[in-house]
């Protein structure tokens, strides 16, 4: 188990594993552009499929213990490097200016770990929910912001006959070519976090006291964790990663393993975490979970 965070802390020591993160970036196929869904269009943040509106009728719910629901491990987690944002000694989340703000967390996990289930989950109790993988869509779409760049650095060859950028082409010609995938995600990465930021900002001026998940499958690779006050982690067995992955992207079993011999292991993800929630068992289960990590980060913003 790794050093664990004191709960009034805001800064302190790097987490565990940082010094593993280059190397899993260099072995991590996985790219902002590359998702479990279709393509997203090229409409800014608020008008696209990338940002999903916050439900409704979540604050009224019961209260969980530490523990929470069975299945659930709530994480001190080692401190990360913050900006100016603290939690305070009564256990509100609070700005520099020691006003209650807008609460960031960042939602990861693996290949078929479920992750975008939990976002989901996580949307309907009441988070905002933005989707970083469907923002990367949309920055290589014709006229994203990354768009010439990508074409540029991969050529005519990525492209399908109407000009959008052919993502299974692309995820291609990177795969297995660390240089290419940094040149990817170093075209890719800034315009989508810019997105990021203006999906948050937008939703802390309207709800000051709302909390904004940002689900992404390379948060840890591309060292953007740094930016959210708290990390979820979604895990699964192995097996399951496999057998999900297979029925969904219709690929071999070898080719699914292929793929996760390029990820950072769940493994050492979940050192980094916040909150792990366990997708292992039922749809019920894992509502529990993260019904039990909703109210915990609800706690810190009221």
């Amino acid at each position: 188990m790794p050093p664990r965070r004191h709960s009034g802390c805001g800064h302190g020591q790097t987490r565990p594993g940082d010094q593993r993160i280059h190397r899993a970036r260099r072995h991590g196929h996985r790219c902002w552009n590359e998702s479990d869904h279709g393509p997203g269009g090229s409409d800014p943040p608020w008008q696209s499929g990338g940002i999903r509106a916050q439900g409704h009728g979540a604050r009224g719910r019961r209260q969980s213990g530490r523990r929470g629901a069975r299945g659930l491990r709530l994480y001190a987690g080692a401190a990360r490097r913050r900006t100016a944002d603290y939690r305070h000694a009564d256990g509100q989340y609070r700005c520099a200016g020691g006003t209650a703000c807008m609460l960031s967390v960042g939602l990861t996990g693996g290949l078929g770990s479920g992750k975008s289930f939990v976002g989901s989950l996580l949307a309907d109790l009441g988070c905002l929910l933005i989707q970083a993988d469907q923002l990367g869509h949309q920055v290589i779409a014709p006229g994203g912001e990354a768009y010439e760049g990508v074409v540029r650095e991969f050529g005519p060859k990525i492209l399908n006959p109407d000009g959008t950028v052919n993502r299974r082409r692309l995820a291609t010609e990177v795969f297995g070519y660390p240089e290419r995938l940094e040149k990817l995600n170093a075209l890719v990465h800034p315009p989508v976090r810019a997105r990021v930021r203006q999906a948050q900002e937008e939703f802390g001026r309207r709800e000051p006291n709302g909390i904004a998940v940002t689900e992404a499958a390379i948060l840890i690779e591309t060292e953007s964790y740094r930016d959210y006050a708290r990390l979820i982690v979604a895990v699964c067995r192995p097996e399951q990663q496999i057998e999900r992955a297979m029925a969904r992207d219709h690929l071999t079993r070898e080719e699914v393993l292929d793929r996760l011999r390029w990820q950072m292991p769940l493994e050492e993800k979940v050192r980094y975490a916040d909150y792990v929630i366990d997708t292992s068992g039922s749809k019920e289960n894992t509502l529990d979970q993260t019904r039990a990590v909703y109210e915990s980060l609800r706690r810190l913003t009221v």
